[in-house]
């Protein structure tokens, strides 16, 4: 069985996980501790997708200067040792706080508003 987190000697920071997140393995890192995610089922997948598109045409349509980004974004909570990454499914940020998207690593700057979608499957700690 695969384990669902990945305790090292010391905690991860995030410039660690930053070096490690081009792996093809889906984690966060909470409080310094490598946390693996499992693929998302078929509807999870569907439902990000409609939020995204729905959010992503209103800001078309009303010329709002806003970024919509889906896919597991890498979002900086606490930097530093022990650090914390979330991976979030969607997430909305102005373009005046953000002009140019990262061509690498994780947003450090805290979006106006993150989307987690919620499966029957979480528990109280994946949230």
């Amino acid at each position: 069985m695969f384990p669902s987190a990945l305790q090292t000697s010391s905690p991860l920071s995030v410039q660690d996980f930053e070096v490690m997140a081009d792996s093809d393995t889906p984690s966060e890192l909470i409080h310094g501790i490598l946390h693996f995610l499992t693929a998302n089922n078929p509807i999870h997948a569907e439902l990000c997708a409609r939020l995204a598109c729905i959010l992503q045409t209103k800001c078309v349509q009303d010329n709002l200067p806003l970024r919509v980004l889906s896919g597991e974004v890498g979002v900086v909570i606490r930097d530093g040792e022990a650090g914390t990454v979330r991976a979030a499914d969607l997430a909305v940020i102005s373009k005046e706080r953000l002009p140019d998207l990262p061509k690498s690593g994780f947003l450090r700057v805290m979006p106006e508003l993150l989307v987690e979608i919620i499966s029957g499957s979480n528990t109280w700690t994946d949230t």
